[in-house]
């Protein structure tokens, strides 16, 4: 029977339409609707080759010949078990439908149209004929477990540690362009809103208090700030004075409060993505098996241990012995005070030594100065107390006979402080034909040097500042 193509229709698989003078049978079940005209959808519709007569109705297969063509294959009674009996009286399906069992997706609101098999049967998988579509897998009963297997307990929870104790992982993970893996560059967002609060704790003792006792949540991240840093005339210079004159000690209590600052620092300044000043003063303890790491080993052993087995890559030259051979600020705690001195491979008893009491003191644990050097420029000693007027600022660190102070941004950098809390300056002197990095304090015309086991003074120096300018800290 041909039917008029109308929309919103069910059309079953073989039905013959008349559509605009022509006819077109359905390839599949389906519904009609906009888009799935005849001639829109040749998915759905085959067109006739004659378009004057009706065409004739498409022959029904007869039943008894598609059970002989497809026969069924043989099942199981399920309440016979694993028994030959099989039954192969399933009735033949239905005219309409094909022998195979397809699925038909069809619009919301429709069922697909499925070859249905009678209910409570289950395939015999071990008959030569391949089983229907829609056969349904075999069911594997899941073994319970053996009494005795005990089961892992969930790990317990582990107790909320601070930052300081918690354990730091040995490997860096990189971070994802644009961001490099420390953020040390003054214009940077976030440096610059880290600077700004900064500001605000120049005079708050309790920071003050926690950067010194080695807290890592109090370790100042940015140049010219925090307790080691040097502001000519603030009010916060004073205050940094009098909490490190209260907290200082001349045993070795000091001297472990120092170490313990001096790693935290290190770990803070060497974790991924840390903002970090551009100059800084990381913990150096010698050990024979940093000879040979690469810088990448370097930074994973600082941020696991605290503290580079050896002088790092990037520590600053602040001066050259007579041989041409290069020298680095260093810094250490001695009778109290956090002092300055020069540091060296080629030098004895770990590489390192401070000038204090006329004396040459050689170190087994010191703090070297490390960043870019075109961060820093060098400032005459007898224009340093114009620089200061000007703005000049010494930072965060030790001074000794290195070059003056050393400034981060547009301040000096300040490398120690003395027993009585006043800031010392790194600086250089010439002497035997080389420039030596030293300590100058504030206040003084000359600046120490450790030599030959002794000290001499020079008043022929320079002082290590910031190269940029103080409006961009």
């Amino acid at each position: 029977m041909v039917r008029k193509w109308i929309p919103d229709t069910q059309f079953n698989r073989g039905a013959v339409v008349r559509f605009n003078n022509l006819f077109y049978r359905s390839s599949i079940s389906h519904t009609s609707g906009p888009g799935r005209e005849p001639t829109e959808a040749p998915q759905l519709w085959a067109a006739l080759n004659d378009g004057t007569a009706s065409p004739a109705a498409p022959a029904t297969p007869d039943a008894t010949q598609f059970v002989h063509e497809n026969p069924p294959p043989m099942y199981v009674h399920p309440e016979s078990g694993a028994s030959t009996t099989t039954v192969n009286s399933i009735p033949p399906p239905p005219p309409h439908v094909p022998g195979y069992g397809f699925y038909t997706y069809l619009p919301a609101g429709h069922h697909p149209t499925q070859y249905h098999l009678p209910a409570g049967y289950r395939p015999l998988y071990n008959a030569p004929q391949a089983p229907y579509l829609h056969a349904p897998k075999p069911q594997h009963p899941i073994r319970p477990p053996d009494p005795d297997v005990k089961l892992p307990l969930p790990a317990a929870q582990p107790q909320a540690q601070s930052r300081s104790e918690r354990a730091s992982p040995d490997y860096v993970l990189p971070m994802p362009f644009p961001f490099s893996r420390f953020i040390e560059a003054p214009g940077h967002p976030a440096y610059r809103s880290l600077v700004h609060a900064m500001k605000t704790l120049e005079t708050n003792e309790a920071v003050l208090r926690g950067e010194m006792k080695g807290e890592i949540d109090a370790v100042c991240c940015v140049g010219g700030f925090g307790l080691w840093a040097y502001r000519h005339g603030e009010p916060g210079e004073e205050v940094k004075r009098k909490v490190y004159a209260e907290l200082q000690s001349d045993d070795d209590t000091g001297r472990e409060t120092w170490l313990k600052a001096a790693r935290a620092r290190t770990k803070r300044y060497c974790e991924p993505g840390a903002i970090r000043p551009a100059m800084r003063w990381v913990l150096v303890e010698p050990r024979p098996e940093g000879e040979n790491m690469t810088p990448a080993v370097l930074e994973r052993y600082a941020l696991q241990h605290g503290s580079f087995p050896r002088i790092p890559d990037d520590a600053l030259q602040t001066g050259t012995e007579v041989s041409g051979t290069g020298l680095c600020s260093a810094r250490a705690w001695h009778a109290g005070g956090v002092h300055l001195g020069k540091a060296g491979k080629h030098l004895q008893a770990g590489g390192a030594s401070l000038s204090y009491g006329s004396l040459e003191h050689e170190l087994s644990s010191f703090e070297v100065l490390v960043g870019d050097v075109a961060c820093v420029r060098w400032i005459e000693g007898s224009q340093l107390r114009s620089q200061l007027a000007a703005g000049v600022i010494p930072v965060e660190g030790g001074r000794e006979a290195h070059g003056g102070a050393m400034l981060v941004a547009q301040a000096p950098y300040e490398g120690g402080r003395e027993a009585h809390g006043g800031a010392m300056l790194v600086a250089q002197a010439p002497y035997e034909g080389g420039w030596h990095p030293g300590k100058s304090a504030i206040g003084e015309d000359h600046a120490c040097v450790g030599f030959g086991g002794g000290e001499f003074w020079a008043r022929g120096y320079r002082v290590l500042a910031w190269a940029d300018s103080p409006t961009e800290i």
